[in-house]
């Protein structure tokens, strides 16, 4: 039989599957709004999650054959990377879980994000760190008197998680969000997307923007938080999002213009396929996940053509007046992104620099004070030796005084753009 029509025959034989699978997964993949307190909840929630990529390599119509079993490959990959995700997050646990509406993305279509409470918030919100929300429920619940006692509002934050636009969990970067949370004030929501090669550009993109703007319409009476005091952090292809997200919302201003964003190790040009992409010195010679590639290059790759000149796709071509005033760039030394994220550094910099001449505003002053709410700032931190994702790895995997710099560094930066903006960091 040839691999055709084997790939048919799986299409056609898909729905009478689907129709006797005792618990058939939807497309959307949602959660039950139900609190998750007991372990097994949540352990399903994580296998459910962690196997949405053989559901989708078995039941999604049109996909070829050779990406339905690229796919079956990786899903023993993927439950490895979830359970050591689930098992960091566990130590660094979120208060909340959302589901917020996508607008883009069909009627009813959902998307699970977490919420990280800084400590204030947490001794005073009425939902304790077992709760779980629904979106529809959260738009309509009357606030607690004791929330309504609260008189300052905090800074808002967006997350994005990575993961090759191919799956990964709105709580795998709980390091970094808690950390955020516990150090700045700010409310820190880390939301999920659509994952290829179902989801192809924009999906992904749409809605993140869609988390974005109904965060922005729904923060203030959800947690006290300030619409006009908004950042954002992604890693990997969340930066690529991010990115996406703040040339999405520029120009709004006090109703939600993205005022800061920290990009760890973001994809900048995917005009260029993964196979094709610059090694830096030092990157190992043989890659074991090379076979995988194409399913790496199953978003942005079927309409790349179409896209090229596309800046929400390639931050890299993105002017820097779309882009947030304040920018970080964090970036593995050995890391297969680290020439396009250096020539994307460069290019903001010179542009960076000359508007800050053009404003009275020197150079080292810039870089002195950093956020100000006047100039425009670059910053980045390349940290050499180290390979794509080395912030997420497990401790004994990775350099750990450099990932503590790192989240360091972001934070002290994401708390001088409140400061800019008009928060004032308090004692928790």
């Amino acid at each position: 039989m040839t691999h055709s029509n084997l790939g048919r025959m799986i299409e056609k034989i898909s729905p009478c599957l689907l129709s006797f699978f005792p618990c058939r997964i939807p497309s959307t993949f949602p959660l039950p709004t139900v609190t998750p307190e007991s372990q097994i909840q949540k352990v399903r929630m994580l296998l459910l999650s962690a196997l949405r990529i053989t559901r989708d390599a078995l039941f999604t119509r049109h996909l070829p054959l050779r990406i339905r079993l690229l796919m079956l490959t990786l899903q023993p990959i993927t439950l490895l990377t979830y359970t050591i995700e689930w098992f960091t997050a566990r130590k660094f646990p979120h208060q909340q879980d959302l589901r917020i509406p996508l607008k883009r993305a069909g009627k009813g279509r959902t998307v699970r994000a977490v919420v990280y409470l800084p400590p204030a918030r947490q001794s005073l919100h009425h939902t304790t760190s077992t709760s779980t929300t629904s979106a529809a429920a959260a738009t309509t619940t009357e606030s607690s008197p004791t929330e309504r006692t609260l008189k300052s509002k905090i800074p808002l934050h967006l997350n994005i998680h990575g993961g090759a636009f191919l799956g990964g969990l709105p709580e795998g970067n709980a390091r970094f969000c808690a950390q955020l949370a516990r150090e700045s004030g700010a409310v820190v929501v880390s939301t999920g997307y659509r994952y290829t090669p179902v989801a192809r550009f924009p999906d992904a993109h749409e809605d993140v923007q869609d988390v974005a703007e109904w965060l922005l319409e729904h923060a203030e009476e959800m947690w006290g938080a300030d619409p006009g005091c908004f950042t954002v952090s992604g890693f990997s292809v969340g930066g690529n999002l991010g990115l996406g997200v703040a040339q999405s919302l520029v120009g709004r201003g006090e109703s939600g213009e993205v005022r800061g964003l920290v990009s760890f190790e973001g994809v900048m040009d995917f005009r260029i396929p993964p196979w094709q992409k610059p090694r830096p010195k030092g990157f190992a010679e043989h890659d074991p996940l090379q076979f995988l590639q194409p399913l790496f290059d199953a978003y942005a790759g079927p309409n790349r053509a179409r896209d090229m000149a596309n800046p929400l796709l390639h931050p890299i071509l993105a002017p820097i007046s779309t882009l947030p005033q304040n920018l970080f760039f964090i970036v593995g030394g050995q890391c297969i992104l680290r020439s396009e994220t250096v020539a994307t550094i460069e290019r903001l910099e010179a542009e960076a620099r000359s508007i800050n001449a053009a404003n009275g505003l020197g150079q080292s002053v810039v870089e002195e004070k950093g956020p100000d709410g006047r100039a425009v700032v670059v910053k980045s931190y390349v940290a050499e030796g180290q390979i794509h994702g080395w912030t997420e790895m497990p401790s004994f995997a990775v350099d750990v005084e450099k990932r503590t710099r790192a989240f360091g560094d972001a934070v002290r930066f994401l708390m001088r753009v409140h400061r800019a903006y008009g928060y004032v960091h308090l004692e928790a």
